[in-house]
């Protein structure tokens, strides 16, 4: 997932540009996606057991929110809402329990009332938030195969992700998001994707949905982890007569 691989492994290591999040795209009906938006943007801020988040104190901290970039999004989410008015749906930063429960990661002052904070959830209805926003805000950095990125595109909603993530940048272009560097360009940045993301359906528009599955998905990817096996390993990998694809 290295922009410069041969920087990380020797000459003789074979590489392929893969991750795990190029396969397994969810199945989405389309007809469930010409939705009204009402969220401007959703950041799935998930945070697993033992990592040192606790949202049941109003921490997002430890190495899960050191790997989710928490104190960017801190920083991010008081812009958004405090210069902008946004509204969004933050995944998984609230405690377990009742609709109600008030134990949740803290968040910037200018927040209060513009966002919607959920425990974990199943993914169907993660997704369901995903189709009725704008676009998926990806902050971190530390994340070699993020799901989230290629879920996103295939319910056809644009990406607004950092430029210095580790893995998953191969998903921005012209089709499906955009970069920000920092929060030196990130209100430039955030107000392109939405400018853009309001032309949907016209040459101006992205089309994250049709790029992502012309481009990832089993079919392609599976193709592609194939022959890089028979081009490099074909002495030592006896595959099936008629194998047409690879899948992790």
């Amino acid at each position: 997932m290295m922009h410069h691989p041969e920087e990380h492994f020797p000459p003789h290591v074979k590489t392929v540009l893969m991750s795990q999040s190029d396969f397994q795209l969810p199945a989405v009906n389309p007809k469930t996606l010409d939705q009204t938006k009402i969220y401007d943007f959703t950041y799935a801020a998930t945070w697993p057991l033992g990592s040192g988040a606790d949202p049941e104190n109003g921490r997002c901290e430890g190495w899960s929110g050191y790997c989710k970039n928490w104190t960017f999004a801190y920083q991010a989410l008081d812009v958004m809402c405090g210069e902008y008015d946004m509204k969004g749906v933050l995944i998984a930063t609230r405690a377990k329990g009742e609709t109600g429960n008030e134990k949740h990661c803290d968040l910037p002052a200018s927040c209060a009332g513009k966002m919607i904070q959920t425990p974990y959830i199943d993914q169907h209805k993660y997704f369901d938030y995903l189709k009725k926003s704008r676009f998926a805000f990806i902050p971190q950095m530390h994340d070699a195969s993020p799901r989230v990125s290629t879920q996103a595109l295939v319910h056809d909603v644009p990406l607004l992700m950092n430029k210095h993530i580790s893995g998953g940048w191969k998903y921005i272009n012209d089709y499906t998001g955009e970069f920000f560097d920092d929060m030196s360009d990130f209100r430039q940045q955030m107000e392109k994707i939405v400018a853009k993301s309001k032309k949907k359906g016209t040459h101006e528009g992205y089309e994250p949905r049709k790029w992502v599955l012309e481009n990832y998905g089993n079919e392609n990817s599976g193709k592609r982890l194939l022959k890089f096996v028979q081009d490099n390993f074909s002495d030592r990998v006896k595959l099936p007569k008629g194998t047409k694809l690879l899948l992790t």
